[in-house]
């Protein structure tokens, strides 16, 4: 799909790009021939790029996210020096256990924590980051932890307005 509309998206002053969470299969993995092709074919890619399990350093958390972008940038770099390389999703838990912490890492603190120094590294290295999430998403099934991403959550009474969990201000 890439390769058919390329042309046409930077006719119209667009560029082409997608966000994958496989982007350390640059290197091997199932993966590995159709994400070269993607990345030959792209002006950007977003990388979905979470702390390594059992993360309950915030330090250590920004330093392996570093270590993985890094290493899946370089490796796109071999087949587009061109491209931009961006982190797509990353985020952390306020609650419960997800699918790289259990639940005595995940607290509103450590999320406040992780969301600054994500910031700071993000601006440091000057890497564009989308950090995940907005709200929380209270309709996931799964893991707890994986409904409480949110920098903001919904009121428990189900009303109209937004907390922010690390002050507790409301916005209606």
């Amino acid at each position: 799909m890439i390769q058919q509309n390329k042309a046409r998206a930077h006719a119209a002053g667009l560029r082409v790009g997608t966000r994958i969470h496989t982007c350390g299969e640059i290197w091997k993995g199932g993966n590995q021939n159709i994400i070269k092709q993607i990345v030959r074919e792209s002006d950007f890619i977003m990388c979905n790029l979470y702390p390594p399990k059992n993360s309950g350093n915030i330090d250590a958390a920004i330093q392996g996210i570093s270590d993985a972008y890094y290493s899946a940038r370089d490796g796109f770099w071999k087949e587009n020096s061109k491209i931009e390389v961006m982190i797509g999703e990353t985020g952390w838990s306020s609650a419960g256990e997800n699918f790289y912490n259990p639940a005595k890492y995940n607290n509103i603190n450590n999320l406040k924590l992780f969301w600054e120094a994500m910031r700071k590294w993000s601006q440091y290295h000057r890497v564009k980051v989308q950090m995940f999430e907005a709200y929380d998403e209270p309709w996931k099934s799964g893991l707890p932890g994986e409904r409480t991403f949110g920098w903001w959550k919904r009121a428990d009474d189900n009303s109209q307005y937004y907390i922010e969990k690390t002050t507790g201000k409301r916005f209606y």
